[in-house]
């Protein structure tokens, strides 16, 4: 398992990250779904500083160091800088947005999104890879269910390694 300050410098914005929380909100995501992972973000450069923009319980769209969330999961996604940084563009336009807890809830039932003004974590990272034109995402059906583990499998089936990213 590489070390965060080994593989920090391979990490590109747009890369998709995710966490099989321990918490008892990771927990009741990991059982409701049926998967490993209970949360998934984005990774985004500012400057010279790595960050996780993702949608947080609680908090809503939001960013943090990425060296305060390990251990994670890092999917390298390769997508193309300029299609990115239209990505990167709504991403920055959406901190400060709220938690959806419907659409949470919603999504561990297989059902699509219905408060467009707030996020759940898969719908935000979800949005973004299509923003970024990523093809899995962009060509999947509208009534796919978001929940973190699918979207780490289409990274899976596109081809993308998952690397566990310890302190």
């Amino acid at each position: 398992m590489p070390a965060y300050a080994d593989i920090r410098p391979q990490i590109r914005s747009g890369d998709l990250l995710a966490w099989s929380g321990r918490s008892w909100g990771g927990r009741i995501v990991r059982h409701w779904t049926g998967e490993r992972i209970s949360h998934v973000g984005m990774a985004l450069w500012l400057g010279p500083r790595l960050f996780a923009i993702e949608a947080r319980p609680g908090i809503g769209v939001t960013m943090r160091l990425l060296s305060t969330a390990l251990p994670l999961e890092w999917s390298p996604l390769e997508l193309p800088a300029d299609q990115w940084r239209q990505a990167e563009d709504h991403a920055l336009k959406a901190l400060g947005r709220g938690y959806s807890w419907l659409d949470a809830i919603l999504a561990g039932l297989g059902l699509p999104p219905r408060q467009w003004d707030k996020y759940q974590c898969a719908e935000l990272v979800a949005e973004l890879l299509a923003r970024a034109g990523w093809r899995p995402v962009r060509d999947a059906p509208r009534q796919q269910r978001l929940i973190p583990g699918h979207l780490q499998r289409l990274a899976l089936q596109a081809g993308h390694p998952v690397h566990l990213i310890t302190q």
